[in-house]
């Protein structure tokens, strides 16, 4: 079996947003974004930020953006992973983690549960050879 492309979606209300690596897996993560729909409550939401952990819940990768969203928007882009993008979070290539590691992407204020942030990420998956 060859590596597969994935884009992996989850559009769900709520702003800490956790994507599973699925048992005989592995991800590369390659690319990705997120748009917030934040409610009325006030406060700027804090720059979005992408962590990968392994299945034993160690910390492979974390990075923070720098752009913060106001409350009352929506669908505004609340920070990029990949090249050539205004509020880019890059994952260094290379970093893959294995079945049970989860990448999560999260409002780093978490002013409001029910706000919307919107996850769109790319991945390579590859079967785990044992």
């Amino acid at each position: 079996m060859s590596d597969v492309v994935r884009y992996l979606v989850n559009e769900e209300v709520g702003n800490n947003k956790v994507f599973t690596v699925p048992v005989g897996k592995a991800w590369e993560v390659k690319s990705g974004s997120a748009l917030i729909t934040t409610s009325i409550a006030p406060g700027s939401r804090t720059p979005p930020t992408i962590q990968i952990q392994d299945e034993n819940g160690l910390t492979l990768f974390s990075v923070a953006g720098t752009a913060s969203v106001a409350a009352s928007q929506t669908d505004a882009a609340f920070g990029i992973v990949g090249p050539d993008t205004a509020q880019e979070l890059t994952v260094p290539p290379g970093i893959v983690v294995g079945p049970g590691g989860v990448v999560r992407y999260r409002d780093g204020a978490g002013i409001d549960p029910d706000d919307t942030l919107k996850v769109y990420l790319q991945v390579i998956t590859r079967p785990v050879v044992r």
